[in-house]
């Protein structure tokens, strides 16, 4: 009661979740922000989101032939109940991979995920510390706060190198 927010109790059912989207073949079509899908990845990379899969990733058809997606539990993120500090060095690659749509993005190429690699980089400090000041008390203390704030700065800036990396040196 007066906190403004959507809490969810139930997913909109199985039959929305990833693993039974219909149109996977012919994503750029289908998906209205095709591309947002590699902002999707960049962003869980970031925030060392160790659980992207087909369950919590739901589509939803916003007119004939056109579909959008939509991001449900982050909760092993950042400072999720299954997180630890020393995680933080970690880029979860392999996270993202479980989903093999996810992999035929990566090969792609750098150059697909460039354009949002520098959105997330050019990300100043000063905004990042007001998003995560705004977090209510009740869900995160200050300590967790300056370790999340420090987390997100240092992270954006090995964005770049890291999937460089990664798309290097991965085999499929």
């Amino acid at each position: 009661e007066g906190v403004n927010g959507v809490l969810i109790e139930k997913s909109p059912g199985e039959v929305n979740m990833w693993r039974n989207f219909p149109f996977k073949a012919d994503l750029e079509r289908t998906l209205d922000q095709y591309k947002l899908l590699a902002k999707v990845i960049v962003f869980d990379v970031l925030i060392l989101n160790k659980d992207r899969n087909p369950d919590n990733l739901i589509y939803s058809r916003i007119r004939d032939k056109k579909y959008d997606f939509y991001l449900i539990d982050h909760a092993m993120s950042l400072y999720g109940p299954n997180q630890d500090p020393a995680d933080y060095n970690d880029f979860p690659f392999s996270s993202m991979i479980q989903i093999p749509e996810f992999r035929s993005l990566f090969t792609k190429g750098l150059d697909f995920f460039k354009d949002e690699i520098d959105e997330i980089k050019a990300l100043d400090d000063v905004f990042i510390t007001e998003v995560v000041n705004s977090v209510p008390e009740e869900y995160l203390t200050n300590a967790q706060k300056n370790i999340i704030k420090d987390l997100l700065s240092k992270r954006k800036e090995l964005l770049y190198n890291k999937f460089e990396e990664f798309l290097k040196d991965v085999k499929w």
